[in-house]
């Protein structure tokens, strides 16, 4: 029994033909059942839901290395035991919350009683399902848009979850309330950031720490005996740790030069380009080193850096009255939101709306929430997949045009209206080569409902329309134009598909993206002529 629809989303550009999937017997009266009852309600659920199954993927190869570790990784530990123990008879993906997945069931099942079923991920965080009296049929509630629905049947299938045992129920009137309940409850703001909302926390304020610590060493070196008494400090404690020999190392060489670029340096570059807070950085560290007790600064043989130094690192006046800050403030919602406030170019301030990622088409609803309440420009900063030639984990890309790739192997678009493309193009970086993360101007770039339908068959298809890197968000933001707004988007590579460091094996917390989000944030900063981190 074949089941066809045609389903047009709401302001798209194309429309997008729906799913042809096949439902074949199942492996239990009771699945058959269930399955067979849904279809019998077909007339009810005519123009809110469709029923579809994952389809032929599974059997290609993927370009990843490992994805059954990926797909474990992203599951709660209850579920992925009961696949492993094949105690799963029928897993259903309903797109939508608790709420709308128990109405859509006492509508059509009266007589079906469902549990919930508590679960937990690796780090702790807690989620939870349904599941039918006596087990058996699970259903996975928390999907949020139909590409999260792709997403999470595929993780489950390549968990270890025979496709026949999978069904996925997608459509509905759901909204996205919990969007606009928090950028309302944000207030007014200028602009707005989509992706990495703690990165950026952590960094703006890393940044505003060393342009605060670099207008304190400027003014403390301005005179010739301290910035002399700091130098031979320096000398000794190399000469300590190292012997004399310390004194014709690169290192002691840059922390000495570093103190000549500070004194020469107007402070608001190490807030403004990575390349002076890595210098700082690298400095500061360079010389909490040399001493293997740091507890007090009085035993260094550099105790003439007690003006300077701290047993933290080099000093600074206090940001409003205070030595510990945050740059921006966090607000209380559904959605990870924080507001920044920045000085820019000019001496004007703006306030800032920082949101973390949501799934899929979910980027698009999100970024008209942002756009409906006032925000004038949107950018998104995503994690992406790397598939040019040379490309590495790092590595910044900018594209000018954006495709969306089904499972089912359709592409639609290009789209494209990336106003940071022609930005960057035009003007940034290229005149003073700023950007050392080998920042990427390039052509395409295509979404996906899930990394987990990136075969080598994928591939190869990005390959002939000369797409170089993918993830699984940003078409939605190109799909819809939005009247007198500027929407842009950007990505740290952070993976190579079908290559070596594959999705599986990312690593979140490495010095190599830790580093590209540090100069991610050079882009930001320029693009938007930020100045300073405004701190109360």
């Amino acid at each position: 029994m074949d089941i066809k629809k045609t389903s047009v989303r709401p302001n798209s550009f194309y429309e997008r033909p729906g799913f042809t999937l096949k439902l074949s017997f199942l492996s239990t009266a009771f699945l058959s059942f269930v399955f067979l009852f849904l279809i019998g309600f077909s007339n009810l659920q005519a123009a809110d839901f469709q029923i579809i199954r994952p389809g032929d993927i599974s059997r290609l190869k993927h370009s990843m290395a490992d994805p059954f570790k990926y797909a474990s990784t992203k599951l709660p530990s209850n579920i992925k035991s009961l696949i492993a123990g094949r105690k799963i008879n029928a897993m259903i993906v309903f797109q939508g919350g608790r709420e709308a997945c128990a109405l859509y069931f006492k509508s059509r099942f009266p007589r079906t009683v469902l549990e919930e079923f508590s679960d937990s991920y690796a780090d702790g965080s807690k989620t939870s399902l349904f599941k039918s009296a006596g087990g058996g049929l699970y259903i996975d509630y928390r999907n949020y848009g139909r590409d999260m629905a792709v997403h999470k049947a595929m993780l489950y299938h390549c968990a270890g979850l025979p496709c026949d045992k999978i069904t996925v129920i997608t459509g509905g009137a759901e909204g996205n309330k919990v969007f606009a309940s928090g950028v309302a409850g944000a207030g007014p703001a200028d602009f707005a950031i989509i992706g990495y909302v703690r990165s950026f926390v952590r960094d703006f304020t890393l940044r505003k720490l060393a342009f605060e610590k670099a207008k304190y060493l400027k003014n403390y070196l301005s005179d010739y005996a301290a910035r002399d008494k700091v130098i031979r400090s320096l000398k000794a404690a190399f000469i300590v740790k190292y012997g004399l020999a310390g004194l014709k190392t690169e290192n002691f060489n840059a922390v000495k030069d570093f103190f000549g670029l500070v004194s020469a340096s107007d402070p608001s570059l190490f807030f403004k380009d990575s390349r002076y807070y890595f210098a700082l950085d690298d400095a500061q560290n360079s010389i909490l080193n040399l001493s293997a007790a740091r507890s007090s600064l009085e035993s260094w043989p550099a105790s003439g850096m007690k003006g300077i130094m701290t047993e933290k690192g080099f000093k600074y006046n206090p940001v409003g009255g205070k030595y510990s800050f945050k740059a921006g403030e966090y607000l209380k919602s559904g959605f990870d939101i924080r507001r920044f406030e920045f000085m820019l170019k000019g001496g004007k301030r703006a306030v800032f709306l920082i949101t973390k990622h949501p799934y899929g088409e979910q980027a698009g609803l999100l970024a008209g929430e942002l756009f409906a309440s006032g925000v004038s420009r949107v950018l998104f900063l995503g994690s992406c997949g790397g598939l040019g030639e040379g490309m590495a984990a790092g590595d910044i890309v900018v594209p000018e045009a954006f495709y969306r790739f089904d499972e089912k192997s359709v592409f639609y678009g290009p789209v494209f209206s990336n106003h940071i493309y022609a930005y960057l193009k035009d003007k940034a970086f290229k005149e003073s080569g700023e950007i050392k993360n080998n920042f990427k101007s390039t052509q395409y770039h295509v979404s996906l409902p899930s990394p987990l339908i990136e075969t080598e068959q994928a591939l190869e298809k990005f390959e002939s329309k000369k797409i170089t890197s993918v993830d699984c968000e940003s078409y939605y933001l190109f799909e819809k134009t939005f009247s007198d707004r500027l929407v842009s988007a950007f990505f740290i590579v952070t993976d190579l598909p079908g290559k070596q460091n594959t999705l599986e094996s990312f690593d979140s917390e490495s010095s190599v993206i830790k580093s590209a989000q540090m100069r991610a944030l050079d882009i930001i900063i320029e693009y938007f002529g930020i100045e300073d981190a405004v701190v109360r």
